[in-house]
């Protein structure tokens, strides 16, 4: 997706990392897959990860009551770490120094004129914790 691509784009350029697109995530009971973008900084040891929280799914169906039995095509957006579902996009950071790096690199994400706001998410919920474990 276009978006999924210039998001990273202006990461890897404000925050002088390399994000690059890696294989999707795959979500067998939705039959979706979520953008997976990720870098392993072995300099810094670092690893970044850049997930779309959301996937649009489209489903056709056909309604008994429909005079003619025809389908009707509508769309769905399911989320993936639901707990954060106004989030569209997380940028997952693994680091020895996360304390320390953290509040630079949030302020140079939220100076990056495209995005309109970031925050940090705890992760210590057991259960986000394991769904952004790949």
């Amino acid at each position: 997706d276009e978006i999924d691509f210039r998001l990273a784009y202006l990461l890897n350029l404000h925050l002088s990392i390399q994000l690059k697109k890696s294989s999707d995530l795959y979500v067998k009971r939705y039959d979706t897959s979520f953008a997976i973008y990720d870098y392993d900084d072995k300099q810094h040891n670092r690893s970044w990860l850049l997930l779309n929280n959301y996937s649009l799914i489209q489903k056709e169906v056909t309604y008994d009551f429909d005079l003619f039995g025809e389908a009707t095509l509508f769309s769905q957006k399911i989320t993936y770490l639901k707990t954060y579902k106004k989030a569209k996009y997380i940028l997952k950071i693994n680091a020895d120094d996360i304390s320390e790096i953290l509040p630079k690199i949030l302020n140079d994400i939220i100076r990056i004129p495209q995005i309109y706001t970031a925050e940090s998410i705890d992760l210590t919920n057991e259960r986000n914790k394991k769904r952004l474990t790949f």
